[in-house]
């Protein structure tokens, strides 16, 4: 199943909810919707999460430390919460230098993050 709106793309593989943020800049804006729709993910009882930022160059402060949200909300939840980002972007040298990576399950193809969960 797939869906589509102006910001995010919505996919289920199997018992896996690939959520795909379909913009290149990630910043306050987007940070309250995101939350919800992963939110709402948990809510309708998915336990695996990919988060895809393939297409996203830049995450501010606020969109990251969603994304740090998310992460501590999936152990809570007994879920597993896992991020694409491509390692060519600036982005992924912003998820180094300040050692999220470390924090982080990150993976720079969907490929590799669906096979997380195998």
């Amino acid at each position: 199943m797939m869906m589509y709106d102006n910001d995010f793309i919505h996919e289920e593989v199997g018992n896996i909810c690939i959520e795909t943020v379909n913009f290149s800049r990630a910043t306050l804006k987007e940070t309250e919707p995101f939350r919800n729709r992963i939110k709402q993910d948990i809510e309708r009882g998915f336990r695996n999460i990919v988060i895809d930022l393939s297409l996203c160059d830049f995450c501010d402060s606020s969109f990251i430390g969603a994304l740090v949200v998310c992460t501590k909300k999936s152990f809570v939840n007994s879920s597993k919460f896992v991020i694409i980002i491509r390692q060519e972007t600036s982005l992924s040298d912003i998820f180094q230098a300040i050692r999220l990576d470390r924090v982080l399950t990150i993976y720079k193809t969907r490929e590799d993050a669906l096979k997380y969960f195998a």
